[in-house]
């Protein structure tokens, strides 16, 4: 069964901002690149465009969030602290423990899908244009791929799950 969060309550409340602000973070990697790294020095296309960017990639966050994330999964971790001390709960040590945590994976996964469209979307629009349009290309075409990829992930779990 899929979760559904309340967003706007309790708990979920502090890791959705949590999670806007690692997409506010990795926006501002990205404002970095496309002001030093493409020498664009106008101000709209530098600010204006991350900000609904930001939104984008954290709609796809909490979507992806929601259909990665089973309730069982989520009750796990939500336990009371007389349950987790009678029984020890066994994490994945290391690394690979790290990627399949369930609050980890979906940034991640929202990460590498923004990178590899921006840096497609960048190289294919770097010789049609000029090089303050691409950066807006590529940062859009980017918001929308992720957008279409949460949406695709929610859509084959809910196959899944009947």
């Amino acid at each position: 069964m899929v979760l559904k969060l309340q967003w706007n309550r309790g708990k979920s409340f502090g890791l959705a901002l949590i999670y806007l602000g690692i997409m506010g973070l990795l926006q501002i990697i990205f404002i970095a690149i496309g002001q030093y790294g493409m020498h664009i020095g106008s101000r709209p296309i530098v600010i204006l465009i991350p900000i609904g960017i930001i939104l984008a990639t954290f709609y796809s966050l909490i979507v992806l969030f929601e259909s990665t994330t089973s309730v069982v999964d989520f009750r796990k971790i939500h336990q009371s602290v007389s349950k987790k001390s009678k029984k020890k709960t066994t994490q994945k040590p290391g690394f690979k423990g790290f990627i399949n945590n369930i609050y980890v994976k979906p940034v991640l996964m929202i990460i590498v899908v923004f990178s590899v469209l921006f840096g497609i979307a960048y190289l294919i629009s770097f010789s049609w244009t000029e090089q303050a349009s691409t950066f807006a290309i590529a940062d859009n075409v980017a918001g929308f791929g992720v957008i279409i990829f949460a949406n695709y992930m929610e859509v084959s779990t809910k196959r899944k799950a009947r």
